[in-house]
């Protein structure tokens, strides 16, 4: 199955199967009680898989390639159900995110505003203060 290194393995919840990442791009799926390779998955243009994971289900494996690839296989049919390129934050990410939280923070802190506002109007309510 593989011919290359073989950069991860994992194992599935039930312990019956084996699964092995390698520099080849391929998964190997590999049967626990007599080591016989029973399948594999593979795609096209594809870099070296550096990590997985099985689903706790048994049905679906995660798969990391090093060209920042996450792939999610359907291990019932064996097929790719999606893919999508991980990266790394930039820093205008970084600023949009802090904005959004601003901007939360400032919708919190009116909500409370108001809600201390209401409070001096009934003798019932508790006085909230933003901190």
């Amino acid at each position: 199955m593989h011919e290359c290194t073989i950069r991860s393995l994992d194992v599935s919840t039930n312990g019956s199967y084996v699964f092995s990442g390698g520099d080849d791009g391929q998964i190997g799926i590999w049967r626990v009680s007599d080591g016989n390779p029973l399948h594999v998955l593979k795609v096209k243009n594809t870099s070296k898989v550096v990590s997985l994971s099985v689903h706790k289900s048994d049905r679906m494996l995660l798969a990391l390639y090093a060209n920042g690839m996450l792939r999610l296989w359907n291990l019932l049919d064996a097929r790719c159900i999606f893919k999508r390129k991980a990266g790394v934050a930039t820093e205008s990410d970084i600023e949009d995110d802090e904005e959004e939280v601003d901007e939360e923070e400032k919708a919190q802190k009116e909500e409370i505003t108001f809600a201390a506002s209401a409070a001096n109007s009934s003798p019932n309510m508790v006085r909230w203060e933003a901190s």
